[in-house]
């Protein structure tokens, strides 16, 4: 019963006065994020929405959905920190990391040895065979 009062007066609720109080929630959400640096499921669960309304929100507003970019930003500055400490007390863990993510000497590479082409070769030369018969 109560929800259907409740239904009834969303129905008839002044459609500005709607929006209005939808820009304050995305208002108060933006600011949520913020605290909970970036993270959309602690920040949807401290304000109690879905995040399917933060996705509607964010692919339907173009002004939140920038906002939303820049606390992400933040985020990503507060990690880089978080690392840089990390590298300055020594983990070694974290300089791995850091030199196999932005140094081009470290970065992982694919080599492929003449003997795995080989193979390749005769896979490939057995997937012909089968084809031509």
């Amino acid at each position: 019963m109560n929800q259907e009062i409740k239904q009834n007066n969303q129905i008839s609720e002044n459609p500005r006065k709607v929006a209005k109080r939808i820009q304050e929630n995305k208002k108060d959400f933006l600011e949520t994020f913020r605290e909970c640096a970036g993270i959309i499921t602690i920040a949807c669960q401290k304000k109690g929405i879905s995040r399917a309304t933060f996705y509607n929100w964010l692919s339907g507003d173009k002004e939140f959905k920038k906002e939303v970019e820049e606390i992400k930003k933040e985020q990503i500055g507060i990690v880089e920190d978080r690392l840089l400490k990390a590298i300055l007390a020594d983990e070694l863990s974290a300089i791995i990391f850091y030199l196999k993510s932005k140094h081009p000497e470290y970065k992982p590479r694919a080599e492929v040895s003449l003997e795995s082409k080989a193979k390749v070769d005769q896979a490939l030369d057995k997937i012909k065979d089968l084809l031509d018969s």
